[in-house]
């Protein structure tokens, strides 16, 4: 599906167009960019079109093709300070309209316009999608009129809707500090204090993730239910005042804190009834006020949301951008890379020269050999940290060294088991594995890989695990390999890793093949081919073997694409 997201370089547009990606669809990013690109990193470089631009100068022609528009540009309430009225209005209210209306037009399917609920301002009564909205600031007037105008654009090819936001908290690759719950947090880690200027104060909040969820919701909901309405989203049970909210960042950081409370009245303070999204679209939030306030906490100590914690006032989020710069220059750097044909066919004749010196046995993970290139352990480690798999499933056990490589990453995320299957386990090799201390982590299987038994025994503890990892590397005749990925295949849903070893044998010289049963032409990577011709579930993942240059599964690294 193409998506075009307005206010895609910013907190939550951010990290929408990245979401939207991974999830295989062709997003284009419109943002003025003004303090700096985003980089969204090499892997979904491919489906992530950049388009430098102001909305109010957007042309039809960009919308051409498009199935959804996702509107989330707007001068952010902090800018009203420096900014005057009729550019709020310009931007906020009457680019959002032209947008709205050059998609109809094109022929889009979907629009969604990103509002917010301080656009019921000041109430003590519950808000819902039908009580008056009593908005003061010129923010939330631009809001409401834009959400008046392109509502009237609503017809049977053309569906509009609107999406009320809570207040959004948690962390970005674009980060937003005025926002109420990650200010606190901030100031925090910088100062030991959290300044609340009205206690009393109330208003709905929804961590980024459940607010991308939403958006997400969009894509898959009938139009009936869509078009034409407005919907409050978060969570009825995330409504606090910010007294509470305060003692909910201190309390779960539990350090010093001192905390200053004044009772200050503020024009945006009400609870918000979430009913109708949960009703109409099936929406639940999954992620706490708690769980937001740690990520941010723990991300400030690694230094990934800023580049000090000098008790400075920070300007301005987009400052803050070194690991995008980083991305950005190792996507560059990755491209020239695979551009470089003599530099690729070194690459290859390495890794067959060094296979003469049995290259992979000379390293041991925490004790244990793990008969693995360096390279491609790298790799496996970002896939589980990024998916953090309830499972991972190993076929092919030898001394056990990559068993207790898995099981230290799902250690380090207090996450997750390992299981191993191997036809044969030799005793002494059972005997260091399980004395292991991470060996609590780890359970493993006796018998064929591809045994109806063994898979059944696999499929019980498999059973209710939602993501799971498999990797394979025993028998690797195209045969055997065949008939593992077509059964293992079924553990692994969309967004996990399917990881074929020793695909590599394809191009390698043929002394290496003497007195096995594979060779050129059966191996793991013509059972890869054969698999995929069949299977439309799982795509190569080329970003991976690209930058590692040096690996033993080319063509190895299988995505789920859809379940």
């Amino acid at each position: 599906m193409k998506i075009l997201v307005t206010g895609g370089g910013g907190y939550v547009g951010s990290e929408l167009v990245y979401e939207l990606a991974k999830n295989g669809h062709y997003v284009i990013c419109v943002d003025r960019f003004s303090n700096g690109k985003i980089n969204f990193g090499q892997t979904y470089n491919n489906r992530i079109q950049i388009v430098q631009n102001d909305i109010r100068k957007i042309s039809a022609k960009i919308l051409e093709g498009v199935d959804i528009v996702f509107d989330l540009a707007v001068l952010s309430k902090n800018l009203q300070v420096r900014k005057n009225d009729k550019e709020i209005f310009e931007v906020n209210h009457k680019a959002r309209v032209k947008i709205a209306k050059l998609s109809k037009v094109a022929g889009v399917k979907k629009y969604v316009l990103g509002s917010s609920t301080s656009v019921y301002g000041q109430q003590k009564q519950i808000v819902n999608e039908k009580s008056k909205t009593k908005s003061k600031s010129t923010y939330d007037k631009a809001n409401r009129k834009a959400e008046n105008d392109v509502l009237q654009l609503n017809d049977d090819d053309f569906t509009v809707t609107v999406f009320r936001f809570s207040s959004i908290f948690g962390s970005s690759r674009k980060m937003r500090w005025d926002q109420s719950v990650n200010s606190m947090v901030l100031e925090l880690f910088n100062t030991g204090k959290i300044s609340v200027r009205g206690k009393n104060n109330r208003r709905p909040f929804i961590h980024i993730k459940d607010a991308i969820e939403a958006y997400k919701k969009i894509i898959i909901s009938q139009k009936k239910k869509l078009g034409g309405q407005i919907f409050n989203v978060g969570d009825d049970k995330q409504n606090y005042d910010m007294e509470y909210v305060a003692n909910e960042v201190a309390n779960t950081i539990k350090k010093e804190c001192k905390i200053k409370l004044k009772n200050s009245p503020d024009s945006n303070s009400h609870s918000a009834s979430f009913k109708k999204i949960k009703k109409n679209l099936n929406f639940k939030t999954k992620h706490s006020l708690r769980k937001g306030i740690k990520q941010i906490y723990q991300e400030l100590e690694r230094g990934k949301l800023m580049n000090s914690t000098k008790k400075s006032k920070i300007k301005d989020s987009a400052d803050i951008g070194a690991d995008a710069e980083f991305d950005q220059r190792n996507t560059k750097f990755i491209r020239k890379m695979n551009n470089d044909k003599k530099l690729l066919q070194k690459s290859k004749n390495w890794v067959n020269h060094v296979f003469d010196y049995e290259y992979v046995y000379h390293f041991r993970w925490l004790g244990r050999p793990i008969i693995q290139l360096p390279q491609d352990m790298i790799a496996v480690q970002e896939l589980i940290w990024e998916t953090k798999p309830d499972l991972i499933i190993e076929s092919g056990i030898a001394r056990g060294g990559s068993l207790i490589f898995y099981a230290s990453i799902l250690e380090l995320l207090d996450h997750g088991k390992v299981i191993g299957i191997d036809i044969d386990i030799r005793k002494h090799n059972k005997k260091e594995i399980e004395s292991h201390k991470l060996f609590k982590r780890i359970s493993m299987l006796e018998g064929s890989s591809i045994d109806d038994k063994i898979f059944q025994k696999v499929k019980n503890i498999a059973k209710n695990k939602k993501k799971i990892m498999v990797l394979l590397d025993s028998n690797h005749s195209e045969e055997h390999v065949t008939m593992e990925l077509k059964k293992y295949s079924e553990f692994v849903k969309k967004g996990n890793y399917l990881i074929v070893f020793d695909t590599m044998m394809e191009d390698m010289d043929k002394h290496h093949f003497d007195n096995r049963p594979w060779d050129h032409g059966n191996n793991p990577r013509t059972a890869v081919w054969k698999f995929l011709k069949g299977n439309k579930r799982f795509k190569i993942d080329k970003s991976i073997q690209e930058k590692l240059l040096v690996t033993s599964c080319p063509d190895g690294y299988l995505k789920c694409v859809k379940n």
